[in-house]
């Protein structure tokens, strides 16, 4: 008797605990704005960019309202030992999916070269959305060079075009994009245009250049160096397909173009995040997201560039 009296009261305690929730089950909590700060300082030129937006109210649909997280009140500073950069707010277009232009706001400052291995520092405010932080370490300079140019001009020199690359010391992880530039016949005038080469050719396609982590090129001939091989059978197809592509006496090849840019730690592992990693046996963490922003969301890295050219003859047979 006694432990049928228990398992009544048992059972009403529960009917009451389960009657007493009436709200929804939500796994992600309550939504708190945040800023988000995306700012890669690049040795590219003097200029130096930083967007500073918010997180998305819920509900809202980033590909129909994308300007519903922009943050029209930040000041934004960025810091190196005793100069200090300001950055202006103003607008430019941007073309979203559609094709349409869409003003975004986004935060200048000229006249700022990057330094190399020296640590800068951001400071985002908003009135409205608080402050953030990070830090970063310039990059220090590398370098690149073609080990066999000629075979742009001749392909049937070898299989591979190769590029020998000396790193940076603190350099995460590089990228080399092989471009051609060409022009075309558009009525009386020439129109200049570029088109990627992939590094290699695959059974499902061409293949394209991924950031390389530093160590993961092909050793060199000197400690410190690596050899990364672009494929001279990816280059012809390329050059075959815009011959294909005009008319006779419309197409002109004018030279090839390699960027080579280094990235640090941060960026390598925005990368990564966002696109996977290249291998099958890295350790995947459940991380939907990377930020090195303290006290917000984003990232603030550096990169380094470096740009070789080649001349190209107008015509090429293969």
């Amino acid at each position: 008797m006694m432990r049928q009296q228990r398992s009544v009261i048992t059972m009403i305690l529960f009917l009451q605990i389960v009657s007493g929730c009436h709200q929804t089950f939500d796994p992600y909590g309550a939504y708190e704005p945040k800023l988000v700060v995306y700012g890669i300082l690049s040795s590219r030129s003097d200029t130096q960019y930083v967007r500073v937006y918010s997180t998305y109210p819920p509900g809202v649909n980033p590909a129909t309202l994308p300007n519903a997280n922009q943050v029209t009140d930040a000041n934004v500073v960025v810091a190196e030992g005793d100069s200090t950069f300001e950055f202006r707010d103003t607008t430019i277009m941007s073309r979203i999916s559609t094709g349409a232009g869409t003003p975004i706001r986004i935060h200048v400052a000229y006249g700022f070269p990057i330094i190399q291995d020296r640590f800068y520092r951001l400071l985002v405010s908003s009135p409205s959305l608080g402050t953030v932080t990070s830090t970063t370490r310039s990059l220090r300079a590398g370098s690149f060079s073609l080990l066999n140019k000629s075979v742009l001009s001749a392909p049937a020199l070898s299989n591979t075009i190769d590029i020998l690359v000396s790193p940076g010391g603190n350099v995460r992880a590089y990228i080399i994009r092989f471009y051609i530039i060409y022009e075309i016949l558009n009525g009386n005038s020439w129109e200049e245009r570029t088109i990627e080469v992939p590094i290699t050719l695959g059974e499902a396609g061409p293949v394209f250049p991924r950031p390389i982590p530093r160590g993961g090129g092909s050793p060199g001939y000197l400690p410190g160096t690596e050899i990364i091989f672009f494929s001279t059978a990816a280059y012809a197809t390329t050059v075959q397909q815009l011959t294909a592509q005009y008319p006779a006496g419309t197409l002109r090849l004018k030279y090839a173009r390699f960027i080579y840019t280094q990235m640090d730690d941060a960026i390598y592992a925005y990368y990564n995040v966002v696109n996977g990693f290249p291998d099958a046996g890295t350790l995947r963490l459940d991380e939907p997201d990377f930020t090195n922003i303290v006290g917000g969301l984003g990232i603030f890295g550096t990169t380094t560039e470096r740009v070789d050219t080649a001349g190209l003859p107008s015509q090429l047979s293969f």
